[in-house]
């Protein structure tokens, strides 16, 4: 049988991939040879001739690796019962690995179950690339509103009152009191931080909790916290690692119902409002959830779920690194839905996402950095998705782009 016409490129491609070699268009077609079947014997040959785990292929992304391969044994059934040709499992899983996206040395990867390739390509009329993502706006209780950024300096460090707003060129603003006897009579006021879309900032409480927020987010807090309980309000995603203080317990309002409340602890919170649930997962102590009537405690390692249809609370074992990966400037998308994923993409990079012909179903698995530029995470998304986009307007100053979704 003659050689496929294709296959002594395939070689070529595989080998500068195994050495490190490939820029992102030899990812690209080395991805697409993935899907050809009348390559499915050259990939045996190659795949099964890799060093064992070793190699410095397996050593550089064996997390990515073993994830995918044990997703594709959750979601195809019909591996299960290879599992114990050893053979077998090394060759599904390093397909697994040339199928996982390696952008730019390493950005991220991805992956897609219910994948439908297209030959179409994303059409770009404009990028983002994130740059001075520490940005906020402080509104004070008398409505000033102050930009958290070098301009508003000046201006912060005119205001009077009880507390002392310190700022740092590292994305942060510490509050403390100038006198807390004073603090402890007056009645406190109420400070708001809100980030844009495509910001994040962090905030150092009067009792020296620390609070991390995501993307189009706002903290609302006083600016002393006095009587018996600690309390504040959150819209959007925020992290907590709360100041431990059991005299005077650390209460979230997330909206009219809901509510977390702790002593001392590490806990994410996401409540955009355009999501249909609000999920609060605990990494340290305990909290307790409450919605209403109803009341339940997270242990570490669980996430709690308000549903806002119906206003029940359900509780799961997580990864809890995932929730907190915005923190460390990484988009998680494991288990995650099409309209979740795009969701994120809307809000770091502040553009409109329309669905055409309804919204693709499939889950996503891949992990990208944050600091990516728009178009690499979209064209990383398409190529292992087949979901095409096409990215419209955003070219003026002040003009909000939009991204369109098609099936």
């Amino acid at each position: 049988m003659l050689p496929h016409p294709k296959e002594e490129e395939l070689r070529v491609l595989f080998n500068q991939w195994l050495e490190g070699k490939c820029d992102e268009q030899a990812i690209r077609q080395l991805a697409s040879y993935a899907d050809d079947p009348d390559l499915a014997d050259a990939w045996r040959v190659m795949l099964a001739a890799i060093p064992g785990e070793s190699s410095n292929t397996s050593g550089r992304y064996h997390q990515e690796i073993d994830e995918v391969y044990q997703r594709l044994i959750a979601t195809q059934p019909e591996l299960q019962s290879q599992q114990r040709a050893f053979h077998f499992i090394r060759l599904i899983k390093y397909a697994a690995a040339i199928l996982i996206i390696l952008m730019a040395g390493g950005l991220g990867y991805f992956l897609f179950t219910n994948h439908h390739h297209t030959k179409e390509s994303t059409a770009v009329a404009y990028n983002i690339v994130p740059v001075n993502t520490s940005k906020a706006i402080l509104t004070l209780g008398n409505g000033t509103k102050i930009p958290l950024d070098q301009s508003g300096k000046e201006q912060l460090a005119k205001q009077t009152g009880p507390a002392v707003f310190l700022q740092s060129d590292s994305g942060y603003i510490t509050y403390r009191n100038k006198d807390q006897a004073i603090a402890a009579v007056q009645l406190p006021e109420y400070n708001t931080v809100s980030t844009p879309k495509g910001g994040e900032y962090k905030i150092v409480l009067p009792d020296g909790t620390r609070v991390w927020l995501n993307t189009a987010s706002s903290l609302t807090f006083p600016t002393a916290f006095t009587g018996s309980l600690r309390e504040v309000s959150v819209t959007g995603e925020a992290y907590f690692e709360v100041t431990r203080n059991a005299a005077m317990p650390f209460r979230v309002k997330i909206n009219n119902n809901a509510a977390v409340e702790v002593l001392g602890t590490s806990f994410n919170i996401s409540a955009y409002p355009e999501e249909q649930v609000v999920k609060t997962t605990l990494l340290e102590g305990a909290v307790k959830l409450v919605n209403g009537k109803e009341s339940r405690l997270l242990k570490p390692g669980q996430e709690g779920r308000f549903d806002n249809s119906n206003g029940g609370i359900s509780i799961t074992t997580v990864d809890v690194t995932a929730a907190v990966a915005w923190k460390n400037g990484t988009f998680d998308f494991r288990n995650q839905d099409i309209t979740e994923v795009m969701n994120q993409i809307s809000r770091w990079y502040n553009v409109e996402i329309v669905y055409e012909n309804g919204k693709p179903e499939g889950t996503i698995l891949g992990m990208i950095s944050r600091s990516t530029d728009l178009v690499t995470v979209l064209k990383s998304l398409e190529l292992t998705s087949g979901i095409h986009f096409i990215t419209e307007g955003g070219n003026a100053p002040g003009q909000r782009g939009k991204i369109i979704v098609r099936q």
